[in-house]
Order: C-alpha cells, then sequence, then structure tokens
C-alpha cells in the first residue's frame, strides 16, 4: 500500500510541477506514532487480557511450527541468506480460480491461503498447521493515505485432526483469519514474548512459513510525455524459512517465493508450487 501512495503522489507531484500548478499538500496533524502511542494507552485492561487469552488458547505455549523437510541440514543459528523464485500463473487459471471464489462466496485470499494451508499439511502431516501471514494493521483514513510500516504479523492455526473438507479448511481459515485481526491490538514482538518462553536461535519464533496476497501496485507511473517501467530487485534474502508472496497481474496470479538457501535447492521450490498449482486446480 505505501508503494501504491508513493507512484501516486510521484506522478501528481510531477505532472503538476511540469504544468506549474503545484501546491504542496497538507501535512497531517500530530505523528501517527503519536496517535498510536494514545490508542494503546487508552485501550483498557481487559481487552489486553482477553487478547492475550486468545493467543494463549488458540496457540498454547511453545507450540511446535510448522516447517518443510529441508534440503540441507539446517544450520545452528539462522541467518537469512536467500533467493527468489517466480512463477506466473496463466490467465485461464486465474479465471478458473475467480470463477471458483464467486461459486463458494469467499475471497481470493482465504481461497489460496487454504490451498497454502493444505499445501504444508500434505508435506508435514502436522495436525495443527502453524503459519504466518501479514496484515496492514491501518485502522484510520489518515493511515490508508500515509506511506509507514504497519504491518502485523498474524500467526494461522489449522487443525487437520480429522478428514476434513476443503470447505472445512476454508471456513477454518476465514475464522481464525478475521479473530486475529481483530486480536491484532497486541504486537507481533508482544506476542512472542506471551507465547514463547524457550527461544530457538536457528529458528524464527512462532513460524517458519508466511503467506501473503499483496495488493496490486501499479505497473507503470503516470509521468507526462515519459515511459517508465517498475522491475523489483532479488534481495538475496529470506526472512523465514520460506515465504509465499502472490499477486494479481494482468497476465493472471505471480507466485513469487523466497526461500533460505541454506535449506533448499532451487528445484524444490519448484515442485513446491507445482504442488500448490495443482491444489489451486483440484479446489
Amino acid at each position: 500500500l505505501s508503494m501504491n501512495i508513493f507512484l501516486s503522489d510521484l506522478s501528481e507531484i510531477y505532472n503538476s510541477k511540469l504544468k506549474g500548478n503545484y501546491t504542496r499538500k497538507k501535512s497531517i496533524p500530530g505523528s501517527i506514532s503519536d496517535k498510536m502511542t494514545v490508542n494503546t494507552t487508552t485501550n483498557e485492561e481487559h481487552l489486553r487480557k482477553k487478547n492475550h487469552t486468545f493467543w494463549l488458547n488458540l496457540l498454547g505455549l511453545n507450540p511446535e511450527t510448522s516447517e518443510f523437510t529441508p534440503d540441507f541440514p539446517r544450520p545452528s543459528e539462522k541467518n537469512y541468506e536467500g533467493d527468489v523464485y517466480i512463477y506466473q500463473l496463466p490467465t485461464n487459471e486465474t479465471e478458473l480460480i475467480q470463477s471458483f471464489i464467486r461459486s463458494q462466496k469467499i475471497s481470493l485470499y482465504i481461497f489460496l491461503q487454504s490451498c497454502f494451508q493444505l499445501l504444508v499439511y500434505i508435506h508435514t502431516r502436522s495436525e495443527n498447521v502453524i503459519t504466518g501471514t501479514l496484515y496492514h494493521n491501518r485502522t484510520t483514513t489518515e493511515q490508508f493515505s500515509t506511506i509507514g510500516y504497519f504491518i502485523n504479523n498474524i500467526v494461522l492455526s489449522t487443525n487437520f485432526t480429522h478428514n476434513i473438507t476443503f470447505s472445512e479448511i476454508t471456513s477454518q481459515v476465514k475464522d481464525i483469519f478475521y479473530a486475529g485481526i481483530n486480536k491484532a491490538e497486541i504486537p507481533y514482538k508482544d506476542l512472542v514474548e506471551l507465547i514463547v518462553t524457550k527461544r530457538d536461535i536457528s529458528r524464527n519464533p512462532l513460524f517458519q512459513l508466511l503467506f501473503v496476497l499483496q495488493k496490486t501496485a501499479p505497473e507503470l507511473l503516470n509521468l507526462s510525455e515519459l515511459g517508465s517501467t517498475i522491475s523489483e530487485l532479488n534481495p538475496g534474502y529470506s526472512k523465514y524459512d520460506l515465504s509465499f508472496y502472490l499477486e494479481e497481474k494482468r497476465k493472471g496470479i505471480e507466485i513469487r517465493v523466497e526461500y533460505s538457501t541454506d535449506l533448499f535447492r532451487e528445484e524444490r521450490i519448484q515442485s513446491l508450487v507445482s504442488d500448490f498449482r495443482r491444489l489451486v486446480q483440484l479446489a
């Protein structure tokens, strides 16, 4: 979202200066951090305890996080060297997905996240799949028009203890995701302190696998008389064992996987993406 705001503002400033009618936007009164502090300090104690109880009931203390069996032995201390693998779903497959979610009355995010949860279960056979996702955590109109890092991590836990149907998976994912949003007042670092009493420096706390459906950023800047392209660079690192970033584009849904090169070969990531694609097709 910050990238959308940045590109939109840059285009507007450039074009207005070119035309000679540029006027500086009014600053937002006060700082976002001030507002967040006020919101935090005015939260009642019972709400904080309620949020803590929710996460403790969902995850318990020191939960066993879900992870794919690595190709290489896990280093004793985590580093963040990584690589990126990109795959573009064909347009026709994206259209079939859109048709399916309309018929089931679920969002694209819930559908794709459910497929990811199922992928993790198939490869781990863990009855309780624990992964992470991101939530923008912008709660005011001002925040939706402000560049900044408001994102909070949300932990998802999906139970596979019985012969569960895909419809039941989507229902679980939807319930836990929206419950997590409602309990997102607790910062992730505080959640880690609450849940994790035994730290393992070879792993991230709470989850090793991340799934995100990203809001599409503009492909081009709207600059008068100038053409432009936007290219993403390979950062060369991976914060988690593996992160699936999906994004809707004109040619279909793009799957971008950041993965730890200490743990996985590229061929393994290609195989996981292929398995994910098959699950999407079979849903």
